[in-house]
């Protein structure tokens, strides 16, 4: 259930928190996300016949606009007696919602549960958990339950409605393809999901499906040209599975036939009528990040897009040599790149410079909220304001919580919303918990670094 913190002002929390941390010889706060709500931990238990099960771990947890969290989590191997045996159960994964008013924890998808695709069919395992607001979409390995077949599919729930399967495997689709394909990954907007598919044969597609409608149709496809920074267009032959949808915007990560690969940003408004749409180059191997003229780009990763902001982690390389000689976090919009963090910048509130960055990246609302990495293990979440053109350390693996010493840290794509965000932080002990708390969207900065000031 949801735990909350003392309800103080922030300068009386943080005055709050250094004393207590200070008297017991802790690490003193450096970050300026204020933890305010404990979510879950792995004490947490949900029921379940014949004896409550606590979390082993979670993976992926998300936030909406009434502060739902959303997460994968895996259940702890536990003995049951039985008809005078004991049994050990599995770990049993599954898919679950923490309602922020009641504290109640609710499994939307469970390992052994039947699938929408038949009563014959369960759940095995899953992945790439994507939500908004009260939707949310996955990839599951499911099995049947009659005979020896296995599948992946892509599962989605619109508008907090039931359950059903999008795509699985072997099955064509529904107006673009003939034959079965193989799904990847799916991202979802209100009554829209987008998925990825790239099977033998170079037959690979970026496709927008319309739940109202019930209709798919090919967003992007191998062989359609694409413009490069070359000046000349080029064919796509595959895409990566890192493809987002938001409002009516995609972002699509592309291979192409010139040996490059580019993010691109679609313009869906007229397509679902029309199939009319607008293609634009955020980046491609073909160009350099901001301030390094010498580098290019070899490699793109999560690409999120939010109001035709768009969100991205890249590697870059000087052209002959063997490895990226720099890694950044890069924003485009109106037309214009900008680098937000990459290796050459010193970490906000340490004297060190970053050493790297999770692919995985957030935004919301143009606030962009990344994973970064230092030297000697260090960690740490970090925000980027660009009303206030300026970078914000949030938490580290400096600091403690509740008295233990984080490890690590995760975020899911959808972890920050209306100023609050929501991280898992792993701690030395090995236990996980899931965190709320309030970002400096409403405060004055501490730490930070104008990117103005480069």
């Amino acid at each position: 259930m949801h735990v909350s913190f003392p309800s103080l002002g922030v300068r009386a929390l943080a005055t709050c928190l250094l004393a207590a941390i200070d008297a017991t010889g802790q690490i003193p706060l450096r970050g300026y996300a204020r933890v305010d709500e404990k979510v879950l931990d792995t004490e947490t238990s949900i029921e379940r016949l014949p004896t409550p099960i606590p979390f082993r771990s979670f993976r992926y947890p998300h936030v909406n606009v009434t502060y739902d969290a959303t997460f994968i989590a895996d259940d702890n191997n536990y003995y049951v007696q039985f008809q005078g045996e004991t049994k050990l159960l599995g770990t049993m994964s599954g898919i679950y919602r923490s309602l922020s008013r009641s504290g109640e924890i609710v499994p939307l998808a469970v390992e052994g549960g039947a699938t929408p695709i038949s009563t014959n069919s369960a759940f095995l395992s899953f992945s790439g958990l994507q939500t908004h607001e009260k939707s949310y979409c996955f990839m599951g390995a499911a099995k049947s339950t009659t005979g020896p077949e296995v599948f992946v599919g892509l599962f989605a729930s619109f508008f907090g409605g039931p359950l059903k399967c999008i795509l699985y495997t072997g099955q064509t689709i529904p107006g673009v393809t003939d034959r079965g394909t193989n799904p990847d990954y799916c991202s979802i907007y209100l009554d829209d999901a987008l998925y990825t598919v790239n099977d033998i044969g170079n037959r690979a597609f970026i496709v927008l499906y319309d739940s109202l409608a019930d209709t798919h149709k090919a967003v992007l496809k191998s062989g359609d040209k694409v413009p490069t920074s070359a000046g000349v267009d080029a064919a796509c032959v595959s895409f990566a599975r890192n493809n987002w949808i938001h409002d009516l915007d995609v972002t699509a990560h592309a291979h192409r036939d010139d040996n490059g690969s580019g993010l691109y940003l679609i313009d869906v408004t007229d397509f679902k009528k029309e199939g009319a749409r607008g293609i634009t180059l955020i980046a491609d191997t073909g160009m350099h990040p901001p301030d390094s003229p010498a580098s290019r780009f070899t490699r793109f990763y999560s690409a999120p897009v939010d109001h035709q902001r768009v969100a991205f982690v890249a590697d870059a390389q000087v052209p002959g040599e063997t490895h990226h000689t720099n890694q950044g976090v890069y924003i485009w919009a109106n037309d214009e790149l900008v680098t937000v963090a990459d290796l050459r910048d010193t970490i906000p509130g340490h004297d060190m410079p970053f050493a790297g960055f999770n692919p995985w990246v957030a935004m919301d609302k143009g606030k962009l909220i990344f994973r970064g990495f230092g030297p000697n293990g260090y960690e740490g979440l970090f925000l980027f304001d660009p009303d206030l053109d300026a970078l914000f350390l949030l938490i580290d693996n400096v600091q403690q919580l509740e008295g233990k010493q984080i490890a690590s840290f995760e975020i899911g794509s959808n972890c920050i919303v209306g100023g609050r965000m929501i991280f898992l932080a792993r701690f030395a002990d090995d236990s996980m918990a899931v965190y709320m708390a309030l970002t400096p969207a409403l405060l004055t900065p501490r730490l930070d670094i104008p990117l103005s000031a480069r």
